[in-house]
């Protein structure tokens, strides 16, 4: 088994891949709203959209922190 072990490429740093992520979020975020429409957004009153909002924001912020 040892004598098959071969060397890999080292893949993209931390920031590139956060990046990546985060680009194919908004992207799936952009076409559902186009696909969808964003007329729920209009009924929400302001405790339903901080409720909505906040977890949405704490979890990009801790996704960004590291």
């Amino acid at each position: 088994m040892l004598r098959d072990l071969a060397p890999v490429a080292p893949i993209a740093p931390e920031r590139v891949l956060l990046t990546a992520l985060a680009l194919i979020l908004l992207a799936a975020a952009g076409i559902e709203s186009v696909l969808l429409g964003t007329n729920g957004w209009r009924v929400l009153d302001t405790l339903q959209a901080l409720t909505v909002f906040l977890p949405v924001t704490a979890c990009a912020g801790v996704m960004g922190w590291h």
